[in-house]
């Protein structure tokens, strides 16, 4: 009786944790809240300097944080999860089958499932907070330059791995400028005409110091942002 009981208790375990390993993934839909790693579909994708704010399916967008954000994807299998797996699945499969022998009855043995087909997945991110016209991008992508952001599309292969850098084109640490400026407040006429004025001198990276709008409440945000 001890034997069966332990026996239902681990098939619930193992019930559990697959749910768990199902779940421990990305939504196709979801705002990230600003993370750094996440998993999609099997897909490890790592930003640093920089941070995931939203995912749809395969298109993620990302605010950089720094001169040079770099988006890793891994698409290598997880030996040791795997592992992991497969031994648990021998414990169950030993259980169930200990269930059964009480019950006069024997497991059958799965159909053999056939192997799954690999396929290539395509990524799209944008990345914002970022000069699109004074950037260049070191691995294997295809980069495209919008307004205030740039859009790269990435195709990973099945069991591949791939490191994608997004850096100032024609940057040196001996001569470089910035800009800083602050007071900004003063309606959209005002920023637009700091914008204007950093666009004509083409600095390295800007800061703000504040304020960046009267209030948090209205149309006060959303004017800056567009």
């Amino acid at each position: 009786m001890i034997n069966k009981k332990l026996n239902i208790y681990l098939i619930a375990c193992w019930a559990l944790l697959t749910m768990f390993l199902q779940s421990a993934t990305v939504s196709a839909s979801s705002v990230t809240g600003g993370l750094s790693r996440i998993d999609v579909d099997g897909i490890t994708i790592t930003v640093e300097e920089g941070s995931i704010l939203q995912i749809n399916q395969n298109k993620i967008e990302i605010r950089a944080l720094g001169l040079s954000p770099r988006i890793i994807l891994d698409n290598s299998p997880d030996d040791a999860l795997d592992s992991f797996k497969d031994a648990v699945d021998d414990t169950v499969t030993d259980s169930v089958s200990g269930i059964l022998s009480l019950m006069g009855k024997t497991l059958q043995e799965p159909a053999a499932e056939k192997p799954e087909e690999e396929s290539s997945k395509i990524f799209e991110f944008t990345v914002s907070n970022i000069n699109p016209y004074q950037v260049e991008l070191i691995g294997d992508a295809q980069l495209m330059r919008g307004v205030g952001k740039v859009f790269v599309k990435v195709i990973l292969a099945s069991g591949e791995k791939k490191e994608i850098k997004l850096q100032p084109s024609n940057f040196s640490s001996d001569s470089f400028s910035f800009a800083v400026m602050g007071e900004s407040r003063q309606g959209d006429r005002v920023f637009k005409n700091i914008i204007k004025k950093l666009n004509e001198s083409s600095p390295l990276f800007a800061v703000n110091c504040g304020d960046l709008v009267n209030t948090g409440k209205g149309l006060n945000t959303v004017i800056l942002r567009n």
